[in-house]
């Protein structure tokens, strides 16, 4: 019976040192970005700190990158679209990066679902999405007020950047956080977005650039949902000549072109409308 309960006493304490010790393996060697639920969010970061010919920049949602894949090179336009959990503020930082690697662009288009933009940066997907990756000494400094006073809400923020955190698909229990999944309730723009575009703004005149801003395709019962947005912000903002035709360039499609209510079953249908009617 010792011995029993001595085997028992040592594999505890040898269990959470070995699960410690493959977290640090998979953290140093980089293996984590390939494996968890967020590693197409390392994937844009990696590719925004890489140098290229092309002169245009897509940023996206997931139905963005499903519009302009971020693991396929192109010749003329490079996706960095990922997911909207990583919000706008995400986005910056991912547009900052693919300045700073010395790239040049002449156009910015901001591809996303128009419910992507109500994202608050207050949700349980950010902690996967944003914090994980984002969260760190290289990215803290850019966060706009309005964003760290947001990721204050989610709960055990401190402990993201902890190798057994990070290197695992781990979130905080979903009740702790707010239902609404961080999106202010049938406002169209939240705050968070506003600024935070309006930092790309800055950016684009400092240097040189054009920004596009286009509605990826959005599922036909939601028609009446999105038209009702509350579009205040908007104008609030001096955004105005950034949405100008945005609602009016929404393509509505029937529920059988989707696979999940947002995701399309077949985005290569839609890409060369997109390239050759709206990113003009």
């Amino acid at each position: 019976m010792r011995v029993f309960i001595k085997n028992i006493f040592i594999f505890l304490i040898i269990l959470p040192l070995l699960f410690y010790g493959i977290s640090l393996y998979f953290l140093y060697t980089g293996k984590y970005k390939e494996t968890v639920e967020g590693s197409v969010v390392y994937n844009v970061i990696a590719r925004s700190k890489t140098k290229w010919k092309a002169r245009k920049l897509l940023l996206g949602d997931s139905v963005g990158e499903q519009l302009f894949p971020c693991y396929q090179n192109d010749e003329t336009i490079v996706s960095l679209a990922s997911n909207e959990s990583i919000g706008m503020m995400g986005q910056y930082l991912l547009l900052n990066n693919f300045i700073n690697a010395g790239n040049t662009i002449d156009t910015l288009y901001l591809l996303f679902n128009p419910l992507s933009f109500q994202n608050n940066m207050d949700g349980r997907k950010k902690y996967q999405f944003f914090l994980k990756t984002f969260y760190t000494d290289e990215y803290k400094p850019l966060f706009l007020k309005s964003v760290s006073n947001q990721l204050e809400k989610i709960p055990y923020k401190s402990i993201c950047q902890n190798p057994c955190v990070k290197t695992t698909d781990w979130v905080p229990y979903k009740g702790l956080f707010n239902s609404e999944e961080g999106k202010t309730s049938e406002m169209f723009l939240s705050q968070v977005s506003a600024d935070c575009i309006n930092k790309m703004k800055q950016l684009s005149i400092l240097h040189n650039f054009k920004i596009l801003v286009l509605p990826s395709p959005v599922i036909l019962s939601n028609k009446q949902r999105i038209l009702a947005l509350d579009r205040s912000l908007i104008e609030k903002n001096d955004l105005t000549s950034d949405f100008k035709n945005y609602f009016k360039d929404i393509i509505f499609l029937e529920k059988g072109n989707f696979m999940d209510g947002y995701h399309l079953n077949k985005p290569e249908d839609y890409r060369e409308f997109y390239i050759s009617h709206l990113m003009k």
